[in-house]
């Protein structure tokens, strides 16, 4: 998933404004620790500008 986000950004850096007006939600399952980094980084990728 880590690598999908990363592709996208990349990508996102190009176009500006691809993925505008699109919904999106972070959403994160957890049993162990770092639940929180992984929904920083999903939660950094869908609110960036």
């Amino acid at each position: 998933m880590k690598a999908l986000i990363d592709r996208a950004s990349m990508v996102l850096a190009g176009n500006k404004g691809f993925f505008k007006h699109k919904v999106g939600a972070s959403v994160v399952a957890a049993r162990c620790g770092g639940a929180i980094s992984v929904f920083n980084t999903l939660h950094n990728f869908l609110y960036s500008r």
